[in-house]
Order: structure tokens, then sequence, then C-alpha cells
């Protein structure tokens, strides 16, 4: 009974204060989308796999700029050509 007795004492309360109702759907809301968002973007990105067969065989080119400090950066398509 003490868990029903909780539930009503928590309905006043919120039905007293309707600002705290409105500002605690609001928070609950909000964090429950963020999760929602950030679990979809991170299960596409990390855990399923690439959209290219035998994807096990991607591979990275990249080169440095003795101009800049040996920064590496990327290949384009041209001097991968070359």
């Amino acid at each position: 009974m003490d868990s029903f007795e909780d539930v009503r004492f928590g309905t006043r309360t919120l039905i007293k204060n309707p600002g705290f109702a409105v500002v605690a759907v609001i928070a609950l809301a909000l964090g429950i989308g963020v999760n929602a968002t950030v679990f979809t973007i991170t299960n596409a990105v990390l855990f399923k796999g690439q959209p290219f067969d035998r994807n096990d065989r991607i591979v990275y080119l990249g080169t440095r700029n003795a101009n800049r400090n040996n920064q590496q950066v990327g290949v384009s398509y041209p001097d991968f050509r070359d």
C-alpha cells in the first residue's frame, strides 16, 4: 500500500505545482529525445556495417604535406590517378 500512497502524494504535489510539472515533463522529453537521437546516430555509424560488399577491404590513403609540418591529409582522386 505504500507505493499507492506515494503515487497519490506525487500526483497531488504535481497538481499543486503545475510549473514544476511542466518543467519535469519537458526535461524528461528532452532527455529521452536526445538519448534516442544519440543512440540512433551511434548505431548507424559505429555498429551497422558499411553499405559495401567486403567492407573489410576498404583502405584509407593519405599523404604528408612537407610544407605544413608533415601534416597528414587525404588524397584527392586526381592525385590517386597520377
